[in-house]
């Protein structure tokens, strides 16, 4: 989902690169952001199971280096950044 405007730009079903992506997002070096000012992501990802929301994630185009950790992905909710470079396949 596109973060400025809320719209929907992609459906990613591509079970190896979900599956990869999720291994890579579970052993990512991560850095605590809570305290920093960030710009907002480019785009709000959200994992589903069973048509129901399990966990949303921030992403950037970009690497982006918050915290010592270079990566493209942010947890809002924990507050930290993830050690993942992996591009999310949308045009």
């Amino acid at each position: 989902m596109q973060a400025s405007t809320g719209e929907e730009i992609a459906v990613i079903k591509d079970a190896d690169f979900i599956k990869n992506l999720a291994n890579e997002l579970n052993q990512a070096d991560t850095a605590s952001v809570s305290n920093l000012d960030l710009p907002s992501p480019d785009y709000s990802i959200a994992f589903l199971s069973n048509d129901e929301v399990i966990q949303e994630l921030g992403y950037y185009e970009e690497d982006r280096s918050f915290g010592g950790v270079i990566g493209r992905y942010l947890d809002p909710v924990e507050g930290i950044h993830l050690a993942v470079l992996l591009e999310l396949p949308i045009d």
